[in-house]
């Protein structure tokens, strides 16, 4: 499977992948309501959620060798008995979780829209990096200049810490 990660082998690249990725997930685990115009039903996630443990045991040749089998289990079950109480984000990040028990670089999938939406409300044209002691704002557009050297301290209801915990859920690991 292709992921992200495949795309760029930077650094720096994916410090900024996990910058958007953070504002992404933070959204989502803020409790938003899905917009999607034609949302799945809770059976068809339900048979998508099936389809994928089938194809991820099918596929990897080492599904478990930083899981068992059965916390692998246990998360699909899981996952499928909590679809009708979750929204699509929630349910989406739930999925990327999931694929990030891998935790090999190279098992995942592309979380970018198709085709990319016209209206981009939700990015902060910014780049970000992350340190020991927290992120950073690296880059940014002319309009957000003053906000380059600058420590992220909190994104949503989250401080720093609590942020990246929610992203590192869904990292997929060292490739």
């Amino acid at each position: 499977m292709t992921t992200l990660r495949d795309r760029s082998s930077s650094w720096f690249t994916s410090l900024t992948l996990v910058a958007c990725l953070l504002f992404a997930a933070l959204t989502i685990w803020t409790g938003r309501a899905a917009t999607t115009d034609n949302p799945l039903s809770a059976q068809e996630w339900r048979e998508d959620l099936h389809f994928l443990a089938a194809q991820m045991r099918l596929k990897h040749k080492s599904l478990f060798h930083t899981m068992t089998e059965t916390e692998f289990n246990q998360a699909v079950e899981k996952l499928d008995a909590d679809i009708p109480e979750l929204n699509e984000d929630q349910i989406f990040v739930r999925f990327l979780q999931i694929m990030a028990m891998v935790q090999d670089g190279h098992s995942g999938f592309d979380t970018r829209p198709i085709p990319p939406p016209a209206d981009l409300k939700d990015h902060i044209p910014v780049r970000f990096v992350r340190y020991a002691d927290g992120i950073y704002v690296c880059a940014a557009a002319p309009e957000y200049a003053d906000a380059v050297g600058g420590k992220v301290v909190k994104v949503g209801p989250y401080g720093g810490q609590e942020a990246m915990r929610r992203v590192d859920s869904i990292e997929i690991g060292p490739p």
